[in-house]
């Protein structure tokens, strides 16, 4: 699954981060709500957060998506 074998894997690499708790907690299934509240943030914040770590995500996985995806 690709989850398991590539998303994950580059969520540990992330430094250790409110970026990567964000997606960390995302990819364990929490709603917004729920990982603002874990993380005692604003939605804003979150939403800022979340973008930036995706960027991030993206770069790391850059090889494994296609060109299409990017």
């Amino acid at each position: 699954m690709v989850l398991d074998e590539l998303v994950f894997p580059a969520i540990e690499t992330m430094p250790e981060s409110l970026r990567r708790q964000v997606v960390d907690l995302q990819s364990q299934g929490l709603s917004d709500r729920q990982i603002a509240d874990v993380l005692g943030t604003s939605a804003h914040q979150l939403h800022n957060l979340r973008n930036k770590a995706i960027v991030e995500l993206r770069h790391r996985l850059a090889g494994h998506i296609r060109d299409g995806n990017q």
